[in-house]
Order: C-alpha cells, then sequence, then structure tokens
C-alpha cells in the first residue's frame, strides 16, 4: 500500500494531524494512511477495512453499512446493527460527514468520521474515545483551573461594549458600593471616578483612553470612587479586548482588585515617616546609614553616638571601617553582605573615640535610600552580657575541672533522660566517645541493664524517676566494648528553673565492681555447694519457703523429689573419697543435664540431693522427669581407669495447690517416701500419695 496520496499538499496537511487518518477505496482497500494512523494501530499495516476490524475486534458489516449510505459499496441485507446505522445515516446527505461509535466486546469504544470523496473514495477519521474522554475531562479540569486563577486573583470582574460602556459587572461589587445597577451600568469608567482624581492624573486617563480605541490589554490602571460615605474606593483594573469570531472589536473584559487598603498604607507610610525618624532619635539601639561608594557614614542617631564616646555632629561623613577593632571581622561582615544582601547579629568588637573596646551585636543590610545604595545598620551594646558569659564559663570551667578530677563521674539529662553532659572518667568506663552517649534517650540506650533483684524494684524506680524525685544508688551494670562488665550505681536529682518547670536530671555515679564482686564471691560461699556448685542446704531453705508459697499463690502443681544416692558409701570405702567426690561432681552434672531449665535442684547432705519442679507438675509429667533423672545416674562412671556404678532412690511429694501444709512437712513427706523407694529394692521412686 502506497502511505503517500498522488497530491503533496494533501500528504503534508494529513501527516500534520494529530487524528489518524486514511482513504478507502470502494472496494474496500486502504489506499492512504497518515502517520497517526499507523500509530493509532499499533505500528500495524492493515490493507483492507477487514483487517481493521479484525485488529480491534469490529462487525465488517458495520463498516458496509455506512459504505451503503455513502453509495460506495454492497451492504449485506443480514447485518444484524443494519437498522442502527441506517436511522443514525437518515437524513443525510452524500456530501455531509457522518459519525459512528461502536464498542467491542474488549470495551475499546472507537468513533469513526466518514467524508465521501471524488473518485468512490471515502477519507475516514477515527480515534479512540477514551483519549477523548480524558482529553475533556482535561479540558473541563483546566477550565475550572482557569476560573480559580481568575476567582483569585481578582475581587470582581466587568465587561465593557465597543463604547466602552459598562454591560456588566459582578453582583457583589453593586453589594460593596451599596448603590443600584443603572447608577454604574452603562457609564464609562471616567464617569463614575473621581473629580479631584480625573483632574490630577489626566495623563494617566488619556493613556487608558489611546489603549482602548487601539483595542490593547491593559493592566493595573488605578483610579478612585467616591462612596456615600465621603470614603474612597481605590481600584485597580486588568482588562483584554474581545473580538467575534470574523475579528470584529466588540469591547473589554476584565477584572477589578480593592486596593484601598493598599493606597491608604502608602498615604500613612508618608505620614508616619516622622514617627519612625523621631522612634530612632530615641531608640536605644543604635542605628546608623552608611554610603556603598564610599563607606561614609549618612546618618546616625544619638544612641550610637553615645554608645561610641562622640558627639552626634562627629560621626557624620567618617568611613564606617574605622570603627572595626578586628578588620578581619569587617572582612566577614562584607562578605556576608555582599552573599546574602545581610549579616545578622554578628558579635564583634568596635573603638570607641577614647580607643577602647566594646562588644557589640551588629546587623547590616543593603538597602536603597533616594536612588543611592546603602547599608544599614544596627548596634547592640552586649559588652555586659559578654562579660556575664565570661564569668560563667570561667566557673564551668572550674565546676568541669573539679569533676574531671574526682574518683567518681558526673552526668546530666534532660526532661526525656537524655544524657546532655558525662564527665571524662564515664567516658572511659564505657569506653565510647561522647557523640555516641550525649543525646542517649535513656540509661538503657547506652548499654546498661538494670541489676535490681526483682522486677517489683525496678518498678519502683522507674516510677521515683517519672515522678520527678530524688534517687540514690540505683544499681547497674554494663559491658564495655572489650566485653568486661563492670557495676556502677547512679545517684541523681531532678532540676527546675525559676518557674518550677521540670528541666532534667542531675547526679553523680560511682563504679562498685569490686565491691560487688566480692559480695557475690561471699554470697555463693554461703549458699552454693564447693564441690557440686549446686545450692547448699541453706540456700534450699531460704528458697523452698518461696517456691511452695509461690505454687499454693498461683494456684498450680509442684512437686518435690527427695534424692539419695544407691552404692555411694561403697564408692567411698573401696575406692576413695577421691573417686566419692569425682561420682557426686558427675551425678551433678547429670542432673543439671537431665532436668528442665525451670526445675530447682540443691545438694541438701552428702549424698542427698532434692528437685523441686514448678511448672507442669502434673504425676504423668514428674515421672516422665524422674525416670530420666534415675537413668542418668545409673550409668556407669569412669574414675582412674575403673569402672563405678551406683544408682538413685526417689521419694516423691506432690504439692497441693489447695493445701496448708508448709514447706518443711512437704520436704518430710518426699523424705519418707524415698525410704520407701529404698525399701523396694532402690533405683527406684515412690509418690507419697
Amino acid at each position: 500500500m502506497d502511505k503517500k496520496p498522488p497530491n503533496d499538499l494533501l500528504y503534508t496537511v494529513l501527516n500534520s494531524l494529530n487524528h489518524a487518518v486514511a482513504i478507502i477505496q470502494s472496494n474496500g482497500e486502504v489506499s492512504y494512511g497518515n502517520e497517526a494512523f499507523y500509530s493509532l494501530l499499533d505500528g500495524g499495516s492493515p490493507k483492507t477495512i477487514e483487517e481493521i476490524t479484525q485488529l480491534y475486534d469490529l462487525n465488517i458489516n458495520d463498516f458496509s453499512a455506512i459504505f451503503k449510505r455513502c453509495g460506495e459499496m454492497h451492504v449485506c441485507e443480514s447485518c444484524h446493527i443494519k437498522h442502527l446505522v441506517d436511522e443514525r445515516l437518515s437524513g443525510v446527505s452524500k456530501d455531509e460527514t457522518v459519525s459512528y461509535c461502536y464498542l467491542s466486546p474488549e470495551r475499546k469504544a472507537l468513533e469513526f468520521w466518514f467524508k465521501p470523496l471524488p473518485d468512490d473514495q471515502v477519507l475516514m477519521t477515527f480515534y479512540d474515545i477514551r483519549n477523548r474522554a480524558t482529553s475533556d475531562y482535561e479540558t473541563k479540569e483546566e477550565e475550572q483551573r482557569l476560573k480559580d486563577y481568575a476567582t483569585a486573583g481578582a475581587d470582581w470582574f466587568w465587561q465593557i461594549d465597543k463604547d466602552f460602556r459598562l454591560n456588566f459587572c459582578t453582583d457583589d461589587l453593586f453589594e460593596f458600593l451599596d448603590v443600584p445597577r443603572k447608577v454604574i451600568l452603562g457609564k464609562r469608567f471616567s464617569d463614575f471616578a473621581d473629580n479631584h482624581e480625573l483632574k490630577r492624573h489626566a495623563e494617566k486617563w488619556k493613556d487608558l483612553s489611546e489603549k482602548l480605541e487601539n483595542h490593547k490589554p491593559f493592566k493595573s490602571f488605578e483610579f478612585s470612587i467616591p462612596l456615600n460615605d465621603g470614603r474612597l474606593l481605590h481600584l485597580s483594573l486588568s482588562g483584554v479586548p474581545i473580538f467575534d469570531n470574523s475579528g470584529g472589536f466588540t469591547g473589554y473584559r476584565g477584572g477589578a482588585n480593592n486596593v484601598t487598603d493598599r493606597v491608604e498604607a502608602k498615604s500613612y507610610l508618608a505620614q508616619s515617616e516622622k514617627q519612625l525618624r523621631l522612634f530612632l532619635e530615641s531608640s536605644p539601639v543604635g542605628a546608623s546609614m552608611s554610603s556603598v561608594e564610599d563607606g561614609s557614614m549618612v546618618y546616625c542617631n544619638p544612641r550610637l553616638a553615645e554608645m561610641l564616646g562622640y558627639d552626634l555632629g562627629e560621626l557624620f561623613g567618617k568611613r564606617t571601617l574605622e570603627f572595626y577593632a578586628d578588620p578581619n571581622a569587617r572582612k566577614k561582615m562584607l562578605k556576608l553582605l555582599v552573599e546574602n544582601g545581610e549579616a545578622i547579629d554578628q558579635e564583634i568588637d568596635v573603638k570607641k573615640k577614647d580607643g577602647s573596646h566594646i562588644a557589640v551585636s551588629l546587623t547590616l543590610k543593603n538597602a536603597v535610600f533616594k536612588d543611592k545604595d546603602v547599608i544599614l545598620a544596627w548596634v547592640y551594646d552586649v559588652s555586659k552580657r559578654v562579660e556575664a558569659d565570661r564569668i560563667i564559663r570561667e566557673s564551668e570551667r572550674r565546676l568541669r575541672d573539679i569533676a574531671e578530677s574526682a574518683s567518681d563521674w558526673f552526668w546530666e539529662a534532660d526532661q526525656e533522660f537524655r544524657a546532655t553532659y558525662v564527665s571524662e572518667r564515664f567516658l572511659e568506663l564505657v569506653g565510647l566517645p561522647a557523640e555516641e552517649v550525649l543525646g542517649s534517650k535513656s540509661l538503657e540506650d547506652l548499654g546498661f541493664i538494670s541489676d535490681f533483684d526483682d522486677d517489683d524494684e525496678l518498678i519502683k524506680f522507674k516510677a521515683q524517676v517519672i515522678a520527678q524525685k530524688p534517687f540514690s544508688e540505683a544499681p547497674y551494670f554494663l559491658d564495655d566494648p572489650m566485653g568486661n562488665r563492670h557495676y556502677v550505681q547512679f545517684s541523681g536529682k531532678p532540676v527546675f528553673d525559676v518557674k518550677g518547670e521540670f528541666q532534667g536530671y542531675r547526679g553523680a555515679g560511682r563504679e562498685v565492681t569490686q565491691l560487688v564482686e566480692t559480695q557475690k564471691k561471699l554470697e555463693k560461699a554461703a549458699h552454693f555447694d564447693a564441690l557440686t556448685d549446686l545450692p547448699n542446704r541453706r540456700y534450699f531453705n531460704e528458697y523452698i519457703l518461696k517456691i511452695v508459697a509461690k505454687i499454693k499463690r498461683n494456684k498450680r502443681l509442684g512437686a518435690m523429689c527427695f534424692l539419695d544416692l544407691d552404692g555411694f558409701k561403697k564408692v567411698n570405702d573401696e575406692i576413695g573419697h577421691d573417686a566419692g567426690d569425682y561420682v557426686l561432681q558427675s551425678v551433678a552434672q547429670r542432673l543439671v543435664a537431665a532436668v528442665r531449665k525451670s526445675d530447682f535442684l540443691a545438694r541438701i547432705g552428702g549424698d542427698e540431693f532434692v528437685l523441686v519442679i514448678e511448672e507442669q507438675a502434673d504425676r504423668a509429667t514428674v515421672e516422665i522427669v524422674v525416670k530420666k533423672v534415675i537413668e542418668s545416674i545409673s550409668s556407669p562412671y569412669s574414675f582412674d581407669g575403673q569402672s563405678v556404678s551406683i544408682g538413685v532412690s526417689v521419694g516423691i511429694a506432690l504439692i497441693d495447690e489447695d493445701g496448708d501444709e508448709n514447706a518443711e512437712q512437704v520436704l518430710k513427706r518426699a523424705d519418707s517416701a524415698m525410704y520407701k523407694a529404698k525399701k523396694q529394692g532402690k533405683g527406684t521412686y515412690v509418690f507419697d500419695d
């Protein structure tokens, strides 16, 4: 198929179109398609109407009906939508353009336009309706956007005819002016303008008249309208000429903004200049204006003269560079001024008339005064504050030196308990740089873990901190980067400002690692068996009371198992005490491996052990645990090349959650059951029911 029609001009025109166009022969062949046509068909090259319908899943008979109406080809009388097509085409002459829409089963919406051409051809234009719908939506959206812009950009809207007489104005303008429509409609702008305005600004009105006569747009034309209450309404008009379809001038339309506030503010500003000068003359802040050209001072107020030790007249004409104590400070100020147009609150030293220096906070800004570039300066005397800051810094330095030389370390935290200061000794202890410590939300964020004896103590401590109360020797521990554990104690006191508002905490801390480790060694020696490392009889006596009470309090079943080794005396007598010690250590290790982590083990005598089961202590579970213990202990031991065999007898006393017996009574029942197991042949277990 030749994509180029014989007429080069037609080819150029058709290819410039954004919509798809094709020329169809009477036999249904496509003789030409423009670039948009092939783009719509995803780059395909259909040669006939039938191939096009296959691409879009259309009914070829639909096209046949349309071509029949154009008198170009025969139509199958059995076409199932022929009556719809004929109805669409009825009353349309052969010279008119015909459109037809079809929705395929795949929901592809297309619109086709047909126009008969000479030589039995048809010009077909079509496109996807969905794209048009999107375009329509965007157009409506754009129209709404323009309406919004117009509404936002003007207070009122107006229109004048070709004789420049007002024929439309938004209703709210009449309401604002509190006049009937007839007072304004039909008049020119100059008819209801202020007479004084017309005389004083005749040139401005002449310029507007020329623009109107020449049909030129105008913008921001300001004039005044006298109101009934004697005030003036100041309006700013902008308008564009209107032309009809033939290009004939029909008038203007545009918007009007109420600029009364701005005009009155400008007038008020002129009136307030005297007050501004009075303010500068009596201001406690030094002020000056200097020329950008040579740096000479063209204005200064009395406060600046007093601050620098001059009479007011002596400062005029002096160059500002003479007052900088440090030339580098002047360079810095000028650099900020060039880069940013201002230099705000820069603290520098300036020279007084007697040669002494004074600390000031200097602000410079670029400005224009009487068409000349100037630099405005505001000078605040901060010498007293600078001296006070120096004294405070010196005091802080002394306190910090004391803190760094003390054996303890000091800390401060804000309202959210984030560290804001810690002494160097603490940083050495944790092995962290200051930036990783400061700003942490809490002690836990620094790697600390509570070392309170129980949860109740921890909860009580946190409640004390939340209540903003002092605390003392709160125990914590941490691991440094080398893995060494350090025990510390914190003491803190809440800090409040002069208004009584909580500001945070301040306090001290110290390392107590050596003390804690010594206490733990003493505690272990007192409560743990040196040979087996299991809790001893003393620990058991203290702990068992808590266990039994806990079981009863939580209303659950528990069990106490009394274990006595079988044949252990023979090991001591025949092989020796070294062998006996080895067997006891091995028994302890096997017991630990055989029972659960939640179970409690203790050695309460020479070859006597106690196992307390707190969780899931029903009879079946206890039997499983005890059988595993007996099996483990009864396996042979090897000592110095000799095989040693022992056994174990177990007495079991269930702890009734509803019972009223104490721990000692439960232990006696378990001991009694153990002796029954011994009598039954050893190496077994018996429940004391």
